[in-house]
């Protein structure tokens, strides 16, 4: 992952050499030349915003003068260093100057060498300060002004407590959300998240993002659990958070699944502007396949298959050793009536270890596995996704009938017995396909 972060750095740090990227971070610039190897490690390491190496961070983000500036600070340093006449201290922070340098070329900065490099900065200065006192030559500096330190300790603490405890109050609301959700409460985790975003912070947009998404999915997993306006007006949320950084391509292509989620509301409306933010996202990272994998969704929701086929081809093509490029080629190909190419594309995937992401995908694989004629394979799934979510009913509907169809009569007839105790099948609209199951198995349901 640093190797693929060090060469996006220095590509970017090509294209704007003397000043850099001025107010745009390295995220952008990952972005610009985003690496599709990236994605065969994780999800998470494709959205690198720093490079682990100090030196390449300044030249990215202020170019050569910024980075020579930086370099010249230390230069100062080292003068004033020698200037004290101390053997002992020079070899010490000369040697602590060498150690952080190397760190640094492989860690970002963090909290605990910046303030041992602020306190380096204030015990050379003060005994430099003191050696020109004992000579009878005072500092250049005068006393501090007691009324100039009391308002910067004011002015410190307002922004301890604006930068910090806002950001803590609005962490806790979030968490509080996310509990609710767990909790079936949602009604009261919107509430929570409401309140977690109208808390002013620097990282704002970031609970932002989360509100969005969490109640975004839920809408789109669990129907009739959020309402249509609770859902847009958390999806807006998100756009606001584009808003706030629209050269993050992540905000763009985040929308697209945040509308395609949605997008049964007004399908013409969401859809549409799936595609606008897709477009966008291609434009800020045009080779990564998060935005192809969520595009092609959006094609399939618009009843256009084969254009979904052609785009995720266009991804594999990016990198064949990504899972997820043949688990949505596989899927897309069986919706498309090709079971055998979907089946095979599938089975890439999970033997190259991709992980389910939820218990919908191993069952909705399943009933796709079953189709295909691979019904051995669709009951493991099936168990897959009773282990993941053991109180789904329709997993254990479609594994008592999947038992029945492979002669496990007793599973099949325990399995309906155990949905029946919640479930009234004659009420449902599918009970003539289960009746035959029923009379042959002796229930009376």
């Amino acid at each position: 992952p640093r190797l693929i972060a060090i060469k996006a750095a220095w590509k970017g740090f090509l294209d704007r050499p003397i000043l850099g990227w001025g107010p745009e971070n390295f995220n952008v610039v990952f972005n610009k030349y985003y690496d599709p190897r990236a994605l065969e490690l994780s999800y998470q390491e494709t959205r690198f915003d720093k490079p682990h190496n100090f030196a390449l961070e300044y030249l990215v983000t202020g170019g050569a003068l910024l980075t020579l500036a930086y370099f010249a600070l230390f230069g100062l340093l080292l003068f004033e260093v020698r200037r004290l006449g101390d053997p002992l201290w020079r070899k010490v922070i000369v040697a602590a100057i060498l150690a952080y340098f190397v760190g640094e070329l492989f860690v970002f900065e963090t909290i605990g060498p910046l303030l041992m490099l602020y306190l380096f900065l204030g015990f050379v200065d003060g005994g430099y300060k003191e050696k020109r006192n004992r000579e009878g030559r005072p500092a250049v500096e005068g006393s501090v002004n007691l009324y100039l330190l009391v308002i910067l300790s004011v002015v410190a603490l307002s922004l301890i407590y604006f930068l910090h405890f806002l950001t803590l109050r609005a962490s806790y609301y979030t968490f509080e959300a996310f509990q609710n959700f767990v909790r079936r409460r949602p009604s009261q985790a919107i509430e929570y998240f409401r309140t977690a975003t109208s808390i002013w912070s620097p990282y704002r947009w970031n609970f932002k993002r989360d509100y969005a998404t969490a109640v975004a999915e839920a809408y789109f997993y669990n129907p009739g659990l959020i309402s249509d306006d609770d859902a847009v007006r958390a999806v807006r949320a998100m756009e606001e958070a584009r808003d706030e950084h629209p050269l993050d391509a992540y905000n763009h292509y985040a929308l697209v699944d945040l509308y395609n989620q949605i997008s049964g509301i007004d399908p013409e409306k969401f859809l549409a502007q799936a595609e606008a933010e897709a477009k966008i996202a291609l434009e800020l990272s045009p080779q990564r396949q998060e935005v192809y994998f969520s595009l092609a969704k959006t094609k399939s929701l618009e009843g256009n298959n084969e254009a979904a086929l052609e785009i995720l081809k266009r991804t594999l093509a990016l990198n064949p050793k990504v899972p997820d490029a043949h688990f949505y080629y596989g899927l897309l190909a069986f919706a498309t009536g090709d079971y055998g190419t979907g089946y095979d594309e599938v089975k890439v995937a999970m033997d190259m270890g991709r992980r389910w992401v939820n218990y919908y995908e191993p069952r909705v694989v399943a009933g796709f596995f079953a189709d295909a004629g691979h019904i051995d394979e669709a009951i493991g799934l099936y168990e897959t996704a009773l282990k993941m979510e053991p109180g789904d009913l329709e997993t254990k509907i479609k594994l008592a009938a999947a038992y029945f169809f492979t002669g496990k009569r007793d599973l099949a007839r325990s399995y309906f017995l155990e949905v029946a105790k919640s479930f009234d099948f004659k009420k449902s609209p599918f009970y003539s396909q289960f009746k035959p199951m029923f009379e042959s198995l002796g229930l009376d349901l």
